[in-house]
């Protein structure tokens, strides 16, 4: 519980695995991979975060403070924004992932857990 881990698709083994329990009360939930395949972005649930990770290491950069109970996550094509729904808060937190802050929040209504673009 409270981990990621990376695995080797062409022999489906567990390569590499890390605890995020550093953050309190991080349940892991969504994870996207940055299109230049650097950075893992990882929505963390009950910690009302999003853990930035690094790729290769998953070693934690940053977290970023989004909505309650994120969930869901989606990243723009060119990786420039990412997508949060907040299950308990029933928003969506847009992050500028260079700034690796919260730049906007929208209200969605009751217990948004997912998010899809179409970009």
């Amino acid at each position: 519980a409270g981990e990621v881990a990376r695995l080797d698709v062409s022999t489906n083994t567990i390569v590499l695995t890390k605890s995020l329990q550093e953050i309190d009360g991080v349940k892991p939930k969504g994870v996207l991979l940055s299109p230049d395949e650097k950075t893992l972005y990882v929505s963390t649930g009950r910690a009302n975060s999003i853990a930035v990770l690094d790729a290769e290491t998953l070693e934690l950069q940053d977290t970023i403070a989004v909505g309650n109970r994120v969930w869901g996550i989606a990243l723009s094509r060119d990786g420039s924004r990412l997508y949060a729904a907040n299950g308990v808060s029933g928003t969506l937190s847009v992050v500028d992932t260079a700034a690796r802050e919260e730049i906007a929040t929208v209200e969605v209504g009751d217990m948004p857990w997912g998010v899809v673009l179409d970009d």
